[in-house]
């Protein structure tokens, strides 16, 4: 067998496995849940959707940028969605402040 198929054998060997394997469940912490059905301090997939009553408020962390999110309601949704929703509004709307409000 040559060098050549050898490497990529063994590159599939060990790339393969790891393309495979599940990604990280928990990416979203919760550090404030007002009004919402979700508990602070919950870890939480990145592609969890949450339903935001109007007057709730909803803060996660996400734990590989370590970046704050806020999500106002009324809003049913993942947190990727709410934000491309707020791209059509108003950056000083009620849905789409910033996390510090």
């Amino acid at each position: 067998m040559s060098r050549a198929k050898s490497a990529v054998r063994l590159m599939f060997a060990i790339i393969l496995p790891a393309g495979l394997s599940e990604p990280a469940a928990a990416e979203l912490l919760v550090i404030v849940a007002d009004g919402v059905d979700v508990t602070v301090g919950a870890e939480l997939p990145d592609d969890q959707v949450f339903d935001v009553p109007d007057n709730g408020k909803l803060v996660v962390v996400q734990s590989t940028t370590k970046i704050s999110y806020a999500m106002g309601g009324p809003y049913t949704g993942t947190l990727a969605n709410y934000f491309a929703a707020c791209r059509s509004e108003s950056r000083s709307s009620k849905l789409c402040g910033p996390a510090d409000r």
